[in-house]
């Protein structure tokens, strides 16, 4: 295998292995939400901050976007990456409006 294919390989893998915690922390914080009766809309609302970034981070630009065969073709309505996609694009942080870019 020549170098530039190992190297693209290794890439992959590691955007795979990012991807999967990042996954693993939308997963906690939708735990935690769904768990929170403390009423303090700060709180939920960094929770549900932390889901739409956690979920979005691999499909976004950046050094570790995974390939466009891993971002969801099919967007039924009311799915989860519509719904954050819309989400991440209507927030007002800068941070977030960048999640909802996703590029396939």
């Amino acid at each position: 295998m020549d170098e530039a294919k190992r190297r693209g390989l290794e890439k992959l893998q590691e955007s795979l292995i990012l991807a999967a915690e990042d996954m693993d922390q939308a997963t906690a914080a939708a735990t935690a939400l769904r768990a929170d009766t403390s009423k303090d809309a700060a709180w939920r609302r960094a929770l549900e901050t932390a889901i739409a970034v956690s979920y979005m981070r691999p499909f976004t630009d950046g050094a570790w976007r995974l390939p466009g065969k891993y971002v969801p073709k099919r967007h039924p309505p009311g799915t989860s990456t519509v719904v954050l996609r819309t989400y991440a694009t209507r927030s007002t942080p800068t941070a977030i409006k960048r999640v909802g870019e996703v590029r396939t």
